[in-house]
């Protein structure tokens, strides 16, 4: 597999490229920073080897130009490029070829090796608790000059080159985030720009998605999505065509098989009729199954009219002479409250729908039972309600029997187990939502919620 569909390991595109990125930046900060870092440091201790070179110079010089006289103390200039810290302090001493302290101080170190005339060795010695620099300079006549300071200068311009890198680095780190994170939303918006664009399409909407405005590597994968486009379009209208067509197919059949039924039961002798009855209701069911077979493939995606702008509550009384019959005939109390309210829909699905929700309240309820359709409209959306005093539906059956060919009834007179798949179907075509409670003193209420126009 390429990817993954964990939902633990499953990452973003983004995450991604930042988990590349970032540390990558990172070591190359770093790394620049080290090293600047180490060259920083490698000419500060340069420069400080320099001034104590330089004062073991002058002390040479000093003992050059005035021949036999031994300097007792570091020359003024000296001392003033090596003092610069108050805290600090410098220490001389000249050792003779033989061994003896000629001048300054005794608790000077020696070198492991005396340096060769005209040659220096610098190394790291402490003076009491002190850590100090040591210069020992190889000047004629086979005496040794040593020149040493304390590091209260020299660790204190380290830490002031540390201090003034470290400023920059933070801000140069922090920009190169944002720059990352920004570079990474600006390389990355082609695909936002898709995601909406997807969003925003309705669920008929099998179009070619726009590929000349996309970058050049998204170019390879649209296309091929575009040609999944097709091919589920013209799947979806092969299933809608084979569907429409059967049920209509078997239209004409099952009404002559009524019709023939019908003429039978009346001319059959009373020990054939509840035989022919029961050949009757089956045939009744087959037609109520092709038509809600029809019903079901109007719903398809593939399927759906242009929509326009309905008033429910006025759609609902158009509908009343069809329910009334049958309200009637089982002493069912059928009742409206009915507030005026406008959505946007496929009349001839939103008829269906409607039909469903009544059909199998009527269906369900006992004789002497009560049905009421409301509608209305509650903040920005438009609610149909169906409710009856029915048996009710068990909660954890009541996302069940939204599935096709679902009955909760062991009768199976009753239903051919497509009413309610059909009105999920055309609510969510339509941006509705739908839900299943108890009603008020026992029995179901389904509302359907749609966004109101």
């Amino acid at each position: 597999m390429i990817f993954s569909t964990s939902p633990q390991r499953r990452s973003s595109l983004r995450q991604r490229l930042l988990l590349w990125a970032v540390p990558g930046a990172l070591l190359l900060l770093v790394a620049g920073g080290l090293a600047a870092y180490t060259i920083g440091v490698s000419a500060t201790r340069d420069a400080y080897d320099r001034g104590l070179l330089d004062a073991a110079t002058e002390v040479e010089e000093q003992m050059i130009q005035t021949p036999g006289v031994i300097p007792s103390e570091l020359p003024s200039h000296a001392q003033r490029v090596l003092l610069v810290e108050p805290a600090d302090r410098v220490y001389f001493r000249i050792q003779s070829r033989d061994g003896r302290r000629i001048a300054g101080s005794e608790v000077l170190p020696l070198p492991a090796t005396l340096p060769v005339t005209g040659s220096e060795v610098f190394y790291d010695r402490r003076v009491g608790t002190h850590p100090v620099r040591v210069v020992a300079l190889g000047a004629d006549e086979g005496a040794t000059i040593l020149v040493a300071a304390t590091l209260v200068k020299r660790d204190s311009m380290i830490r002031g080159f540390v201090t003034s890198m470290l400023l920059p680095g933070i801000a140069l780190l922090s920009g190169s985030f944002i720059f990352i994170w920004v570079g990474l939303r600006t390389v990355l918006a082609p695909l936002d720009e898709l995601r909406q664009q997807l969003a925003l399409r309705s669920p008929t909407d099998l179009s070619p998605i726009d590929v000349q405005s996309a970058p050049r590597e998204l170019q390879p994968v649209l296309d091929e999505i575009n040609e999944l486009l097709v091919r589920l379009g013209e799947s979806i209208e092969t299933q809608r065509h084979f569907v429409s067509e059967a049920a209509h197919q078997l239209r004409t059949p099952i009404a002559a098989l009524q019709a023939q039924v019908e003429s039978a039961v009346h001319e059959a002798a009373p020990d054939e009729r509840q035989r022919l009855g029961r050949i009757l209701a089956a045939a009744h069911r087959l037609a109520h199954l092709v038509r809600q077979l029809l019903a079901l493939a109007r719903a398809e995606p593939a399927g759906l009219a242009a929509s326009s702008s309905l008033d429910l509550a006025a759609l609902i009384r158009t509908r009343v002479e069809f329910w009334l019959p049958e309200a009637i005939a089982r002493d069912i109390d059928l009742g409206f409250e009915l507030d005026s309210a406008s959505i946007a829909g496929t009349p001839l699905l939103i008829e269906e729908l409607l039909g469903n929700l009544v059909d199998n309240a009527l269906t369900y309820t006992p004789r002497g039972g009560r049905v009421t359709i409301r509608c209305g409209r509650h903040g920005s959306e438009v609610f149909l309600q169906v409710e009856d005093s029915g048996p009710g539906i068990p909660p954890d059956q009541r996302e069940h029997v939204f599935e096709r060919f679902v009955r909760l009834s062991e009768d199976t007179s009753v239903g051919c187990g497509l009413g309610l798949a059909i009105v999920r179907r055309i609510a969510t075509q339509h941006g509705a939502t739908i839900r299943i409670d108890d009603a008020d003193g026992g029995g179901t209420r389904v509302e359907v919620r749609f966004p109101a126009t």
